[in-house]
């Protein structure tokens, strides 16, 4: 009697092995792209958190707002120079400097001065609209805020 396995058990063996490696390497690639793309939005999640805070902190005590064109703002602070906030391609700027790192992009951007009824002049405003979109490499979140500054009677 000879022991050893038939050729017909060696090919179904070597198949079922081949199946399982390929089930578990499907299942690794999913769970490592997922992975990816949930690093990804937290990293723009956390960006877009930073501009929002930024923008927030200094324009709702801004004393004068003199430009507020859909796409840029520029006010005076207490304390300091005037300060322009704008969207400029794919960036979001203050003056020349881009608020928005190189590894996120700004897709959408709109500011606003929201006026009381009945007035035209947006130096009275007493709120600020904010909305952008950043675009990272796998995720892409939308961003809105409305400032109420506090320097308005």
């Amino acid at each position: 009697m000879t022991r050893g396995f038939t050729l017909i058990e060696t090919v179904v063996a070597v198949g079922v092995f081949a199946m399982l490696s390929v089930i578990g390497s499907t299942l690794l690639f999913g769970i490592l792209r997922g992975s990816k793309k949930a690093a990804s939005v937290v990293a723009v999640r956390t960006e877009g958190a930073n501009i929002l805070n930024s923008l927030t902190q200094t324009i709702r005590f801004a004393e004068e707002i003199s430009v507020c064109n859909g796409t840029s703002i520029t006010f005076r602070p207490l304390v300091g120079n005037d300060i322009t906030y704008s969207c400029i391609g794919t960036n979001l700027a203050s003056g020349s400097a881009n608020l928005n790192p190189t590894q996120v992009i700004v897709t959408t951007c709109a500011i606003s001065c929201s006026l009381p009824s009945g007035i035209t002049d947006f130096r009275k405003a007493k709120y600020v609209d904010i909305g952008f979109t950043l675009k990272g490499s796998q995720a892409e979140i939308p961003f809105k805020t409305q400032v109420v500054l506090r320097n308005r009677d």
